[in-house]
């Protein structure tokens, strides 16, 4: 489970970690208040976007969006696939890059191939709940296998 802004609540729940975006927080800041085995993520959506979250030591990037949606208020550019891989040509990075907004089944493989690490698919799912053991399976992700924590 990841939390959005939310930092205190995150380790007071001991979820996985939190994903910053309109937190005036500073990834350094928000390390110091989160227990060492939560990630943090940040948001992005330019090649130097990412460079400050890589700079900062971010544990993930969740780049986009991927394609704009009517349904939000979008001030973000669209990045599609060519915006994808023009960002990963250049970062180069092991830091995990997820892809998010408005991906859907077809858009899976052909992201994948721009050498992003996953996709966040909240929108897709939630129209079709069936759809989640078809991402599993173009993700090559099990549906039964979980990652556990032990708390102390």
């Amino acid at each position: 489970m990841i939390i959005t802004d939310f930092y205190k609540l995150a380790k007071d729940i001991k979820a996985d970690g939190v994903l910053l975006e309109a937190s005036k927080a500073t990834v350094t800041f928000v390390k110091k208040h989160l227990y060492t085995w939560q990630s943090i993520g940040g948001y992005a959506n330019t090649l130097a976007d990412c460079e400050n979250l890589l700079d900062h030591q971010i544990n993930y990037i969740y780049l986009g969006p991927f394609k704009t949606s009517d349904t939000e208020n979008n001030t973000k550019t669209a990045l599609g696939l060519s915006g994808y891989t023009a960002i990963t040509d250049v970062l180069k990075t092991p830091t995990p890059i997820l892809a998010y907004g408005g991906v859907s089944l077809q858009d899976v493989t052909p992201l994948l191939n721009t050498d992003i690490s996953g996709i966040a698919a909240s929108d897709a799912i939630t129209q079709d709940f069936d759809s989640i053991k078809l991402f599993n399976q173009l993700l090559n992700a099990s549906s039964t296998q979980e990652q556990r924590h032990t708390f102390e």
